[in-house]
């Protein structure tokens, strides 16, 4: 019989993290828009190093227009929970166009 290691987990330094609000009608169209302004960029399908770091620019700029329409109790979104809101929105848009 292998004895295997045990597997110590830690916790995240400042604890357990806060779920954001959710995202509001307004905010959704705020994304929509940001990202259609650089839609070739970010929804361009070729993944080389130099789209790689175009596409990168495009999201921060996202990030950054999309957070300056927030309010200070709404709380800046990270680029991170853009992308996924985004990519959750074409998934939604996807099932909709699916059924009709």
């Amino acid at each position: 019989m292998v004895n295997k290691p045990s597997v110590i987990r830690q916790k995240k330094a400042g604890g357990p993290q806060k779920r954001a609000k959710p995202y509001t009608a307004m905010q959704m169209e705020y994304l929509t828009e940001a990202i259609r302004k650089r839609q070739k960029v970010t929804e361009c399908k070729k993944t080389d190093t130099v789209v790689n770091a175009e596409k990168t620019v495009a999201w921060q700029d996202v990030t950054n227009e999309f957070n300056a329409h927030l309010t200070p109790e709404d709380g800046p979104r990270t680029l991170v929970q853009l992308k996924g809101k985004w990519k959750q929105m074409k998934r939604d848009a996807g099932k909709v166009i699916r059924r009709v």
